[in-house]
């Protein structure tokens, strides 16, 4: 059966014979009856399409004269009355199973309705098969023709999408190291699309290879912005913080892969044991029986405020109640992390001012007294003298008794507007 081939090159093909077509000419009129297959082109037509706007004036008898050089090629495999006349000029009779671009985009709609109805294996053959038909670069290769090049430039289009269906199929299958290669090609050859780097970006990603699937997204947004001024896409966008995240939906349905530290990250009670198993539940044995701890109160609420050390009674029951260790005891060889706070360490003792701290002292002892009320006042204090404050006046004594914050600060020496407590029988 006679093949006529635009996927590259313009040739005709009958078997293992090929046509020869000769010159430009020729081959610029044959082409333009094929591309236009099935409509009569008339002489008026394929002068415009041969010459463009350059026509001689015996544009019409040449024509007539390329279309019998055609005809002569042809009969040499034994078709030529692949090329008949219809009024106002000619038509090629040919089928659309033998023309290599119409059975490539046959090809590629098929694969994509195989992929729409969730057939990936089958759309993955069918593109695989309809990319097979391409043997160059470029549709039309060796005609500069208006219609040459529009025709060639819609082809080449077709055939991106079908690559990068493809390669979703082939991620989409589990295959992410088959595609990184070509994929690579493909990013290179077209940097603007953005589609093809984000399949490479997951495809990097499968395989364990984050850093460059991060440096991938980098460059496109580097020449995103040189070459057009703006920024990724918000597709590439969501994909590259699901890469800097680890999001386990990226990984798709292939295996993880091994070794990777980022895509093997634990975290939670819940994580992965080195063997692959969930360790059981166990933060719920050490808080599921016995009295909860009691919950502190709002600063803004009613009553009387925890005391520091109800507070960090409080933080030693929840970190019970989330970490398994911290119910089972400290294990040996390991310390407890310090309570956060914000005043500096305690001293051992001050030097001088004995008798005013005396009377500070004894002024504070009396504190729970009914019907006494006591405040801090003076100039923000920094360096000694703020330490003298938050250790020995009342902020610091009011760890046992007022504030029940972590740091047992009432803010007065630390920047904040001065506090007062009241005490009433």
């Amino acid at each position: 059966m006679l093949q006529v081939r635009l996927l590259g090159p313009v040739e005709v093909w009958e078997g293992n014979l090929r046509a020869p077509l000769g010159g430009v000419r020729p081959l610029a009129v044959l082409s333009a009856l094929v591309v236009h297959l099935g409509e009569v082109l008339s002489t008026e037509r394929l002068v415009d399409c041969v010459w463009d706007e350059q026509a001689p004036a015996t544009a019409s008898a040449l024509v007539a004269t390329h279309v019998s050089a055609v005809r002569r090629a042809l009969a040499r495999v034994g078709e030529a009355e692949v090329i008949r006349t219809r009024p106002p000029g000619y038509v090629a009779d040919l089928d659309a199973a033998q023309v290599d671009a119409r059975r490539f985009e046959e090809l590629l709609t098929s694969g994509r309705a195989e992929a729409a109805a969730g057939r990936a294996g089958e759309a993955a053959e069918l593109l695989s098969e309809a990319l097979g038909l391409w043997r160059g670069q470029e549709a039309l290769e060796g005609l500069g023709q208006s219609f040459a090049r529009i025709e060639a430039a819609r082809l080449a289009e077709l055939r991106l999408v079908a690559q990068e269906e493809s390669f979703g199929l082939q991620l989409e299958l589990g295959r992410a190291d088959r595609t990184i290669a070509p994929l690579l090609a493909h990013v290179a050859a077209h940097p603007l699309r953005e589609r093809p780097r984000g399949q490479l970006m997951t495809a990097l990603f499968r395989t364990g290879r984050v850093s460059d699937a991060l440096r991938t997204y980098q460059e496109g947004r580097e020449v995103l912005r040189e070459e057009l001024g703006i920024d990724a896409g918000p597709e590439l966008r969501t994909l590259h913080k699901a890469v800097l995240t680890n999001d386990p939906a990226l990984l798709g349905p292939g295996p993880g892969p091994r070794g990777s530290s980022l895509l093997s990250t634990e975290s939670g009670p819940h994580a992965s044991s080195p063997h692959g198993t969930r360790p059981a539940p166990h933060a719920a044995a050490p808080h599921s029986t016995g009295p909860r701890p009691p919950a502190a109160s709002s600063p803004h609420g009613t009553g009387s405020r925890p005391s520091a050390q109800d507070a960090d009674g409080l933080s030693r029951a929840r970190q019970r109640a989330t970490d398994p260790a911290a119910a089972a005891g400290t294990r040996p060889g390991t310390h407890a992390r310090p309570a956060p706070s914000h005043l500096p360490p305690d001293i051992a003792d001050f030097v001088g001012r004995s008798e005013q701290i005396d009377w500070a002292v004894s002024l504070l002892g009396r504190v729970d007294e009914p019907g006494r009320t006591w405040s801090c006042t003076g100039r923000r204090a920094t360096g000694t003298a703020r330490h003298w404050c938050c250790a020995r006046s009342p902020c610091a004594t009011g760890r046992r008794a007022s504030t029940g914050t972590p740091s047992g600060c009432c803010g007065t020496c630390c920047g904040s507007s001065p506090t007062s407590t009241t005490r009433s029988a």
